[in-house]
């Protein structure tokens, strides 16, 4: 799912500088070169900015599931 499809584009906060450096504290991508082009073009075409936001965007729904399933 792209970013767009689950949000109104126009209302969604953007993050601010600072909690976008904690992110990409957490979450580095290390990976070829070749490989890590070709997951970020996927990702664009999919609507995310890059690779890293299309990984993160999914580890978030994951991570709200697996949350969800331990609360039930």
């Amino acid at each position: 799912m792209s970013r767009s499809e689950g949000n109104d584009s126009s209302t969604r906060r953007g993050r601010s500088g600072s909690e976008t450096r904690q992110l990409d504290a957490l979450l580095q991508l290390r990976m070829p070169k070749g490989d890590r082009d070709a997951l970020g073009a996927y990702a664009r075409r999919l609507g995310f900015k890059n690779a890293q936001e299309l990984v993160r965007s999914r580890l978030e729904a994951d991570l709200a599931e697996a949350r969800q399933q331990i609360a039930s």
